[in-house]
């Protein structure tokens, strides 16, 4: 990333650039500010997980500075005028110390918990929370409906996540249980997805009756405990303001019926938020209703003809939009813990779901109505029957956020939800782009590559690469828009180590699904690369990002992927092939990787260089760039919207510039960075002429060769010889004793006979035993 910037931007209060690397200094708790006191002092409004307010170190007409509480407590501002951190606590009136954490006393994680939260600590301790063995961490038990304990829940005293981003995790034993306040009183229960949401309420009111569930995905033994634990008393539920949220509820108001269960309508932040932010809890809990009319199962008699009985199911799962038909496949839609994804509905599963719509019933020879339940030999043919998918509704692709698709000749955003239309599932709470000018959303996205550094390409300086960045980006927001067709694969290249490579490719990957990348290592071979893609298409994910690929890029599964729109492949436990949608934007990152000539040509390079002596002093516009990059998510996603509205303005023109096999690709990226006056680096540098590292190597040894033998006849040793002398084919292995490495070789020159390197070319003969070439120089 860029080792010089003009400006400092407002980080982390009292940190520097490389505040990640070091401990931070913990200010006295009796001076502490918190970020809801200073969004109180400045009237600033709530926006994301974070306030708005009008920056008092410049004239702010319009806010511009960003207040936020940082995951260890702290305040975090920025002023997106490029008020420095120091003017801004100037006109306060503050000192940086105050905006810190509360000191961290690792003797007491329990209480230091509670302050970093805002919680007391006596509501922590109703939760039976206590200190590790270790005295770094907060056990929270878990208990069964007997009240005995099964395991523990933890979370660390300073607040931070655990490795992969992962908040609170389970352990030592049965990872299955509730917390609560135990023995629970009586009166209502309060429910809620986790402890943090019971905490706030403890801490608000300590003489109700909670209980916390650890997470939104819960198994049927969480469910039998509060079935036991709640009965003969009434329950309300505070449910998160995601689809995970949602099903949460729907599942245990689907546990506890015939039970007075009350839902609270999510809002836009979570019971704890909501609460730190200044509502009252009883007003919260006051707009508790029952649950909607169209969310309670509806009755199917299992008597009468199959036919019958699938349509009657059907006719009740289909508006629900969480069953589809999928290719050939039944699927249901999981938003239970990552992106939203696609997954195969099996029999097994089948009885569970559909239980989750539908209340079977069966009447007897007598007349008796009898309850039952859903078997696996019940369920197969319901979902297996070509009755129940031409029923349900029909799927192609994932949006996480409106994204722009054309439909009916006109380009629009896709909308929340369910769109019959063009088959589409957007996120219903994925964040919708805001609106701004193309000129303010340039100016956005240049800050948001700023911490990169690129390398120069010519006299350029970087821009060249730059806009193959941005083209990434654009590609990650239009990808609807490029569709039956493909996107090339985006190539993420450094001169050495940390430079950003990954982090580059995961920021595109990372705004569009609102969610940290998942990266995934090199294949040994294109059949494990194959059976990648095909559990890519089969579950409708976005990206597949091949991270740090070493040495030879040469994947014949990668290189059809890269231009074909559906992947077909024979599923494991199907007797035939299914094609799948292949919607999905592929990457490669790596240092100093070579190519084969077919994957060369299907990639856009996006290359970084840092020359200074250590990488590790470099200073950031953004030290945490992800968290910066979801905090404005919205931001940056209008930002690539408005360029996108830019084109449209002007007539939607495609691209002047071609890419062989991606030309929609090409047409639209090219023309939006057209109408927005934008270099269009398409067509131009190092893929212009779609030259790989085997046809450079290659114009290498026609010249080592022809300056050595000139024209006479060459052994296919000979000229092995040649290369290994002047270090070319070094991906191959050792061309003098390694038959592969010589079996690799031949077929690159059998591949590369009679074209043309700087006026040589090869030609063989085989009329002898033994193959031997010529090195022709043309007249």
């Amino acid at each position: 990333m860029n080792k010089q910037q003009e400006k400092k931007p407002v980080g982390q209060a009292g940190a520097d650039m490389n505040s990640r690397k070091k401990t931070p200094h913990h200010a006295n708790n009796a001076t502490r500010i918190t970020a809801q006191d200073l969004a109180g002092r400045l009237d600033a409004k709530r926006n994301g997980n974070g306030w708005m307010a009008r920056c008092p170190a410049h004239e702010d007409n319009t806010p511009s500075l960003h207040i936020s509480e940082r995951n260890d407590g702290s305040v975090g501002l920025y002023c997106y005028a490029g008020c420095k951190f120091e003017s801004v606590i100037a006109a306060l009136g503050i000192e940086s110390r105050q905006l810190q954490p509360p000191k961290i006393d690792s003797s007491d994680p329990v209480g230091t918990l509670a302050s970093i939260r805002g919680w007391k600590r006596t509501a922590l301790e109703l939760l039976g929370a206590k200190p590790s063995e270790n005295g770094r961490e907060v056990l929270v038990p878990m208990r069964d409906a007997d009240g005995k304990i099964t395991g523990h829940r933890r979370r660390r005293g300073d607040n931070q996540n655990f490795p992969h981003e992962v908040k609170a995790i389970a352990f030592k034993g049965d990872k299955t249980g509730l917390m609560m306040t135990h023995p629970l009183p009586e009166g209502t229960v309060y429910t809620t997805e986790s402890e943090a949401d019971a905490a706030a309420i403890l801490t608000h009111n300590p003489e109700l009756a909670v209980i916390a569930t650890p997470g939104a995905n819960l198994k049927k033994a969480c469910l039998d405990y509060l079935r036991a634990i709640t009965k003969g008393q009434d329950v309300i539920l505070l449910p998160d303001p995601d689809p995970a949220g949602t099903k949460w509820a729907r599942d245990i108001e689907h546990a506890l019926k015939g039970r007075s269960v009350l839902i609270v309508p999510p809002a836009e932040d979570d019971t704890d938020k909501r609460l730190k932010a200044g509502e009252k809890l009883e007003d919260i809990l006051a707009t508790a209703e029952q649950p909607l009319a169209n969310e309670r199962r509806e009755t199917i008699y299992l008597n009468g003809s199959w036919l019958e009985i699938i349509r009657a199911i059907a006719k009740i799962v289909g508006p629900k939009h969480e069953i589809f038909y999928h290719s050939g496949e039944i699927v249901r839609l999981a938003t239970e813990t990552d992106v939203p994804h696609l997954v195969p509905l099996r029999p097994v599963q089948a009885c569970s779901e559909l239980e989750r719509f539908c209340r079977f019933i069966h009447v007897d020879k007598k007349g008796n109505v009898l309850p039952c339940r859903l078997t696996e030999i019940t369920a197969k043919p319901i979902i297996s029957g070509p009755e129940f998918a031409r029923k349900i509704p029909k799927i192609k692709r994932l949006a996480d956020y409106p994204q722009p698709i054309k439909q009916g000749g006109k380009i629009r955003l896709t909308k929340h939800g369910y769109d019959p239309e063009t088959q589409t599932f957007t996120d219903p709470g994925g964040l919708a782009p805001e609106s701004m000018d193309a000129e303010k959303g340039l100016a956005l996205l240049y800050h948001l590559l700023a911490d990169f550094c690129f390398a120069e390409l010519n006299e350029d300086g970087g821009m060249h690469y730059k806009m193959n960045a941005l083209a990434y980006l654009l590609t990650c927001h239009c990808r609807l828009l490029i569709e039956p067709e493909r996107s090339p694969v985006f190539e993420a290249l450094g001169n050495r180590e940390g430079v950003g490579k990954d982090y580059l490719l995961g920021l595109g990957a990372l705004l569009v699904t609102g969610r940290n990348p998942e990266f995934t290592a090199p294949t040994r071979d294109a059949e494990e690369t194959r059976k990648r893609i095909l559990a890519i298409c089969r579950a409708g994910r976005r990206f597949m990002i091949i991270s740090n690929v070493k040495g030879h890029l040469n994947d014949a599964a990668l290189e059809q992927a890269a231009t074909s729109p559906s992947h077909t492949d024979r599923v494991l436990g199907k007797s035939e092939e299914l094609t799948f949608p292949n919607t999905a934007i592929y990457c490669v990152s790596g240092n100093q990787l070579s190519k084969s000539p077919d994957i060369a040509r299907r990639m856009i390079p996006i290359e970084l260089a840092f020359f200074g002596e250590d990488i590790e002093q470099r200073e950031f516009t953004h030290p945490d760039l992800y968290a910066h990059a979801l905090e404005n998510r919205g931001r940056y996603l209008g930002a690539l919207q408005s360029l996108v509205d830019t084109w449209i303005k002007n007539g939607a023109k495609p691209g002047s510039k071609p890419k062989a096999s991606f030309n929609r690709w090409a047409s639209v990226i090219g023309g939006i960075l057209e109408a927005c006056d934008l270099p269009n680096p398409i067509s131009e540098g190092p893929q212009s002429t779609t030259r790989s590292d085997e046809a450079e190597h290659v114009q290498e040894l026609l010249k080592f060769a022809y300056e050595e033998n000139g024209d006479n006849p060459l052994t296919a040793k000979k000229l092995q010889e040649i290369a290994a002398n002047n270090e070319l084919f070094g991906w191959l292995g050792d061309l003098t004793s390694d038959h592969k490495a010589k079996v690799k070789f031949g077929w690159i020159m059998k591949n590369m006979e009679l074209r043309r390197f700087a006026g040589l070319y090869a030609v063989s003969d085989r009329t002898s035993r033994r193959t031997s070439w010529r090195i022709i120089k043309e007249s």
